[in-house]
């Protein structure tokens, strides 16, 4: 993972040991030696990531204020261990602290770690900002209850160092569970909720797999997971963050650090959550009508190619019938528009309600509904498309007891006149449109099945 890289430091010795250990690993480093030169380089490039050599929490500030819209990591290296300070740079918006004597490995975990959130998080920032620039709404927020942290000891019974620090966050509302409970699909689980995973020395293989299995399940994959190592950094903790832990917590660290670090992993999901809701939404939006809540035309010419690709490779059955109301424009003359909105919702809750739950409707356009119906034989079709033409000549809709009917044309991917044809999915439609124009030209309110020789 290569990437632009500022590293600061007053000190110029102090740079060439880190700068290599950067450089060696193919990302681009620029260094500057004092504020000046820092100011030179700062503001004319998109940074992926500032690295700062010592100084003061103050001096983190200045550099910040140089670069207020970057919103890029940073990583500060101290000389030394010092809980106080540590924690003054965290608040001044250090995102990793690391001491010396610093190894490559150390500082490249953390630093592809930092790396990955931050183009994830870019990534969605940039999907949430199209559906904003395309009027889409973004998600509501959501009322947060006192943040969870799930402790998961992989033996149960098996003390761990870091315990009690963990019960003495007050803040948080704390639970020790097991691996074994761990993916119960009749758990709720809270948005705002942090798992704290504690790394077993003696088996660390299990705390990697039972890692990665968190980052591949669907309950857990989004959430924010973080490391807690009974012991000083090893060579499993350091793995870990490139397995997909977003921190690792030492018994070095404050119970105010802890709190910290976990506060920041919930703070960075909950804004992940809200972009990933923003972007659904989005997706939403640009495949579904506004009228109907039903699936519109682009989604469904895709579905039916997919859905025709998969019954030709398995040679299964696949039938579609578009459905068009009659003389659907005097509603709209007579009754109003509104009233003609009325109807079409109607009838697509009635397509709903009547079609199977892998078939999928949506409003093709206008007045016309498309049904693809995946695994139906000619029977099974034609029962849906008979009972949806009845149901619509029964309904009575509004204050105004306004009646309608409805044609419909039903193809078949094979059927007894046409079992040598090679179809596409456009010819299939193009089928069922013949055979609809056919239901209106014997008289409407009916269903036409299309044949070759009524073609």
């Amino acid at each position: 993972m290569s990437g632009h890289l500022l590293l600061y430091s007053p000190k110029t010795k102090t740079q060439l040991p880190v700068g290599q250990i950067l450089r060696d690993a193919l990302y681009h480093v620029t260094t500057a030696s004092s504020r000046a030169e820092f100011e030179s380089y700062a503001p004319h490039r998109i940074w992926d990531c500032l690295i700062i050599l010592g100084g003061s929490p103050s001096l983190l500030h200045q550099l910040s204020a140089i670069t207020p819209n970057q919103k890029m990591p940073i990583i500060v290296i101290l000389e030394a261990h010092n809980s106080g300070c540590r924690m003054q740079f965290l608040r001044a918006g250090a995102d990793e602290i690391l001491q010396r004597p610093i190894t490559g490995k150390a500082l490249l975990s953390r630093l592809r770690s930092l790396l990955r959130r931050r183009r994830a998080h870019q990534e969605f920032t940039l999907r949430a900002d199209t559906n904003r620039a395309l009027g889409f709404h973004e998600a509501k927020a959501v009322f947060q209850s006192k943040p969870k942290c799930v402790v998961i000891q992989i033996h149960h019974d098996q003390t761990h160092a870091m315990l009690d620090k963990f019960h003495a966050l007050k803040e948080y509302s704390l639970e020790i569970t097991t691996p074994a409970a761990l993916f119960l699909t009749d758990q709720k689980r809270p948005s705002n909720l942090c798992y704290i995973l504690l790394d077993i020395a003696q088996n660390p293989l299990i705390a990697h797999n039972l890692l990665l299995s968190m980052r591949t399940h669907d309950l857990t994959r989004h959430a924010a997971i973080i490391l807690a190592s009974a012991s000083i950094e090893t060579a499993t903790t350091l793995a870990a963050l490139d397995l997909g832990a977003d921190d690792v917590l030492f018994p070095t660290f404050s119970g105010s650090e802890i709190a910290h670090r976990i506060a920041t992993q919930l703070e960075h999901k909950r804004v992940n959550d809200h972009l990933r809701a923003m972007v659904q939404e989005g997706f939403k939006a640009a495949v579904t009508d506004p009228l109907t809540g039903l699936y519109n035309r682009r989604y469904a010419m895709t579905h039916l190619c997919h859905q025709f690709q998969r019954a030709t490779q398995g040679q299964t059955d696949l039938a579609l019938f578009v459905l068009d109301l009659d003389f659907f424009k005097r509603v709209n003359d007579t009754y109003g528009h509104a009233a003609g909105d009325q109807v079409l919702r109607r009838v697509a809750k009635l397509l709903q309600h009547v079609t199977r739950a892998s078939d999928m409707v949506a409003r093709f356009g206008g007045e016309e509904f498309l049904v693809v119906l995946p695994d139906a034989s000619a029977e099974i079709a034609g029962n849906i498309a008979e009972r949806v033409c009845t149901m619509i000549r029964r309904l009575k809709i509004g204050p105004n007891i306004i009646e309608i009917t409805a044609s419909i044309g039903v193809s078949l991917r094979y059927n007894a006149a046409q079992t040598h044809v090679h179809l596409t999915a456009q010819e299939l439609l193009k089928q069922a449109d013949r055979a609809l124009y056919r239901a209106k030209a014997m008289g409407r309110d009916r269903v036409s099945y299309f044949a070759e020789q009524a073609a």
